[in-house]
C-alpha cells in the first residue's frame, strides 16, 4: 500500500472536512486498512516546504499530489478527493 500524507492547519474548516471524510471512509471495508499521516504545517514547516502546495489540506500519495483544497470546495467535493487519495493508495 502506498503512503498518504496530508498537510493541515489547526482551525481549517477544509482540513476538518477532510479528516471527517477519512473517518467515514475508513468504515468501509475496502478502505479500512488505508492510513493517512496528518501533518500540521505550523508544527512541521520544514517538511511542508518540501512539497508543492499552497492550500490545506493537501494530500499526497507516494509524493504525488492528489488533492489541494481551494477556497469554496464543499464537503462533498472534499469527500470525493479524500476517497480518490485512498483509492490511489490501494492501486
Amino acid at each position: 500500500m502506498k503512503k498518504i500524507i496530508a498537510f493541515t492547519l489547526k482551525g481549517c474548516p477544509y482540513c476538518y472536512s477532510a479528516q471527517e471524510a477519512y473517518q467515514k471512509l475508513q468504515q468501509k471495508p475496502e478502505y479500512k486498512d488505508v492510513t493517512i499521516e496528518w501533518i500540521d504545517e505550523e508544527k512541521h514547516p520544514d517538511l511542508a516546504m518540501k512539497y508543492d502546495h499552497y492550500y490545506c489540506p493537501s494530500l499526497f500519495v507516494d509524493g504525488k499530489k492528489i488533492y489541494e483544497a481551494h477556497p469554496g470546495d464543499n464537503d462533498d467535493y472534499i469527500y470525493g478527493m479524500v476517497k480518490n487519495a485512498m483509492h490511489a493508495a490501494l492501486a
